[in-house]
């Protein structure tokens, strides 16, 4: 059996990072790390969740180019038995003719839509607890991505056959969720054109946080894309709102756990109108 895992960070390449890094602070709580570091090859900011356990690093930013909006580099998972996890995942890829990069103990493979997953250790947590004192809400870790993809099934595939990720739910073979860990999913796969990202998912402690939060985005006056209300996948509460650059995030509390891991629950197409919003509302598809 696989050991679990959790998502860790990503990077996002922007067109302007000092401009993401000052909107992810001032409107989404996030807290900058003080200078810069090499992710990459190139220089980064990186911001993180204000947890119970310290600050840790999730959203690395590095300069892109300022024809492109955004664009996902890389998705860290971590787990505390990496040495069984190599175990297990190499062979597989080996087999297969995967290629993978050996980064130390950690390593690196790209999925069928060329996404970059890493598996690694778990990063240490940094005590500022001070900086707690200035949000008026707590998020308290990166959550998930949804990932847009042209063969969802194939990549859901690798995931699923190549890192041992469990189907959570799916949408009759088109959108899958995925789970790493006790959590609900870690990861989710929607059908597309292209291939990108859908959204980047953090969570909050409550229900109670959600609406500081959106209270403090109506302040900052950012609009809510969608939401308040309840996946029925994952039984989340939910929020959605776009950052400065055209990015959907997802604010997030409440996900089911997983204990004992059952038969995935398959919905049949066309049945979003029932899983989106169990409290009614449901906004128009992605054009």
């Amino acid at each position: 059996m696989m050991p679990p895992m959790i998502m860790e960070s990503i990077v996002l390449e922007v067109p302007d990072r000092e401009a993401a890094a000052r909107y992810y602070h001032d409107v989404y709580g996030l807290y900058q790390f003080p200078g810069e570091t090499e992710v990459l090859g190139r220089p980064a900011y990186w911001l993180g969740t204000l947890g119970h356990l310290g600050v840790r690093k999730e959203i690395a930013l590095v300069q892109g180019s300022s024809e492109r909006p955004w664009r996902l580099l890389q998705m860290t998972y971590v787990t505390s038995d990496l040495k069984q996890l190599r175990e297990m995942v190499l062979p597989r890829l080996q087999q297969r003719n995967i290629a993978f990069e050996n980064l130390g103990e950690s390593f690196a493979v790209n999925d069928p839509d060329g996404n970059r997953v890493v598996l690694a250790h778990p990063s240490p947590s940094w005590p500022v607890m001070e900086a707690r004192l200035e949000r008026p809400f707590l998020l308290t870790k990166l959550s998930h991505v949804t990932l847009v993809s042209g063969d969802s099934a194939a990549a859901s595939w690798f995931y699923r056959e190549i890192l041992d990720f469990r189907i959570a739910e799916e949408t009759d073979g088109v959108f899958f969720w995925l789970g790493s860990s006790s959590d609900h999913h870690s990861l989710a796969i929607a059908p597309g054109r292209g291939t990108g990202v859908d959204h980047v998912a953090f969570e909050l402690e409550s229900w109670a946080e959600v609406k500081r939060l959106a209270d403090h985005l109506a302040d900052q006056n950012v609009a809510l894309e969608a939401g308040p209300g309840r996946h029925r996948v994952g039984g989340n509460i939910f929020i959605y709102t776009h950052d400065l650059n055209g990015l959907r995030f997802e604010f997030l509390c409440e996900m089911r756990e997983v204990v004992n891991p059952e038969t995935a629950k398959v919905w049949p197409r066309g049945s979003r109108a029932i899983t989106y919003n169990a409290w009614g509302i449901v906004p128009p598809e992605n054009p």
